[in-house]
């Protein structure tokens, strides 16, 4: 009896060995799939092989390049939050190797004046450049399909965008107090007023968009539009620009123009253009 009960005590003594050993092992599994770190001013994570920039020294000022590998990984994401509050950075740029931008990445960065958005980016997420005071224009690379509520609001200095036609969904509010937007290049599945209300585009509704090609028919298309009317398409081809004071009134023909050389053409509009509306037909 006493040597059975010593038996068993030996066994259970070494059951807790085995499970170290085993934990040990998985350990060493998820140490090397999952890791941190900081590059310069730059907190990161990696996780099945890829790095997530995760936070920014709040302190850093001036230019800031963000790498496209880190120990020997892609960058492949600006996780949410991540430049937040970084006020003193004037310029970021994102390499070619990222294909998401979280929420709220550069919420706050007041004296952000330039940022680069590499073709590799799909989606930029809720707020992205919320109360970015400084930035002045910002071109949304051609392979984002989508953008998050509220990308642009409070970019009171951005007098200008482009949103390419690939993108498919545009978040609401997405231009909330751009008080500054004169002009904004935008796919024409939002070029309506439900549209521009939706995306609290009021101050360019009815100021104002700039046509993509002018020298497609577009019947439906109705946008009243700045003091200039830029127009692209193939040179030498010619468009016809219709005039009409009401949506309620029929379209009058306005001006036949030639397309330039360099394939656009600025166009002075006449004296209450602020009380007309125009489109372009072939």
């Amino acid at each position: 009896m006493g040597a059975k009960y010593i038996k068993m005590t030996r066994y259970y003594m070494r059951k807790p060995k085995l499970h170290f050993i085993l934990l040990l092992l998985l350990l060493s599994v998820l140490s090397s799939s999952v890791g941190a770190g900081t590059l310069g001013d730059l907190t990161y994570k990696i996780a099945e092989g890829q790095v997530a920039i995760t936070r920014c020294n709040r302190q850093a000022t001036g230019e800031l390049v963000i790498p496209n590998k880190i120990e020997g990984l892609p960058v492949t994401s600006i996780g949410s939050y991540a430049f937040t509050r970084c006020d003193s950075l004037t310029s970021i740029t994102i390499p070619d190797s990222v294909t998401s931008i979280g929420d709220y990445p550069f919420d706050g960065c007041s004296s952000l004046t330039s940022i680069t958005i590499p073709n590799s980016v799909t989606s930029i997420g809720v707020s992205a450049f919320e109360g970015c005071g400084s930035l002045t224009s910002i071109t949304i690379p051609e392979g984002v399909i989508s953008i998050g509520d509220g990308a642009f609001r409070e970019c009171t200095s951005l007098t200008s965008i482009t949103i390419p036609e690939g993108v498919t969904s545009i978040g609401d509010r997405a231009f909330y107090w751009c008080i500054s937007l004169t002009s904004i290049t935008i796919p024409e599945a939002f070029h309506s007023k439900a549209e521009a209300i939706r995306l609290i585009i009021r101050r360019l509704w009815p100021d104002g968009f700039f046509l993509p090609s002018s020298v497609t028919r577009t019947p439906e298309l109705s946008i009243r539009l700045p003091l200039q009317l830029i127009l692209t398409g193939a040179q030498n081809a010619e468009a016809v620009i219709e005039v009409t004071e009401s949506l309620n009134q029929p379209w009058a023909e306005w001006r036949t123009v030639v397309i330039g050389e360099d394939s656009w053409i600025k166009i002075d509009l006449d004296e209450g253009t602020e009380r007309r509306f125009y489109r372009v037909r072939e």
